[in-house]
């Protein structure tokens, strides 16, 4: 598999944060996920999807992810549930993919 530049393909991609001219040595959780899942020969699938993030990221996503990312506390709006807030990169795109069946919960977990 040749190398993937996961800045551009996650954040540049999915994420409403991301500003590619600001030097950022850190990543959401999310981006750790799916950066692991790939190191374990889970092929990913980098694609548009058609419905927003946030309607198909469920709970228990929410707390596999969220409640042990380091940003989650202070730093992420959607976390602490703030009006409009949106999800990050790695979050969405983990969403897109276990809507899809791509991936599952479980796969998740196995990664942790």
């Amino acid at each position: 598999m040749k190398a993937i530049d996961l800045d551009k393909t996650i954040c540049l991609r999915y994420c409403h944060y991301y500003k590619p001219n600001k030097n950022e040595e850190l990543e959401c959780f999310g981006f750790t996920i799916i950066e692991r899942l790939i190191n374990k020969g889970i092929e990913i699938y980098f694609k548009d999807f058609q419905h927003k993030a946030d309607s198909i990221i469920d709970e228990e996503l929410i707390q596999t992810i969220c409640a042990i990312c380091p940003f989650s506390q202070e730093d992420c709006d959607f976390f602490v549930k703030k009006t409009d807030a949106k999800p990050c990169g790695g979050l969405s795109l983990l969403g897109y993919l276990i809507d899809s069946h791509s991936i599952s919960i479980k796969d998740i977990k196995d990664v942790i």
